[in-house]
């Protein structure tokens, strides 16, 4: 299986001089979440995505290779919604071509929405993002980007949150996918 692990720290490029100790911190974490996944970084970046962090550290696509093989899935943070009611995302998207193991993963989630929920601590939405393409995800309300980029509160839910993510859902996808693919 591949997964793509698209870090939100792109979004941390705007929050935080290089020197900051947040954004130092908020590496040192990513960095260990990273080695400990034993990521290799792909030398063309994803042309959808891209995402650096300062000029010291330049993170694109990380990619785990395992036995199984599936279109991807990925982990991902992003703004959605226009202003004044914008939100930052924390999500897994599943986005093989398969649709079918789309909605079997899907299924499989749903019906661990609590266990996932209590673990979290964030409600958990599942959504289909159009025909083929589903998505579990939380979402923290940030009215504007300006308001999102001063507030210390949303950088560090943003880095909870999708660390969360990551440690919860990873080994539930794992599972859900050997169960899948037999």
């Amino acid at each position: 299986m591949r997964v793509y692990l698209i870090c939100i720290l792109s979004i941390f490029q705007r929050f935080y001089r290089d020197d900051s100790p947040t954004l130092n911190c908020t590496l040192t974490r990513f960095g260990c979440c990273l080695k400990s996944l034993k990521l290799t970084t792909t030398e063309k970046p994803c042309q959808q995505q891209k995402a650096y962090v300062s000029g010291n550290l330049k993170i694109s696509v990380h990619i785990i290779d395992s036995l199984l093989l599936l279109d991807f899935h990925i982990f991902e943070g992003r703004f959605i919604g226009k202003e004044p009611e914008k939100c930052l995302e924390m999500a897994l998207h599943f986005e093989s071509a398969d649709e079918k193991e789309n909605e079997k993963l899907m299924d499989y989630f749903v019906a661990r929405k609590e266990e996932i929920k209590q673990k979290i601590g964030e409600e958990i939405f599942f959504e289909r993002l159009g025909k083929k393409w589903r998505s579990i995800y939380t979402r923290k309300e940030v009215k504007t980007l300006d308001d999102a980029l001063a507030n210390e509160e949303v950088k560090r839910w943003a880095v909870d949150t999708m660390v969360k993510f990551y440690d919860t859902l990873k080994p539930l996808l794992d599972k859900a996918v050997r169960e899948i693919r037999g």
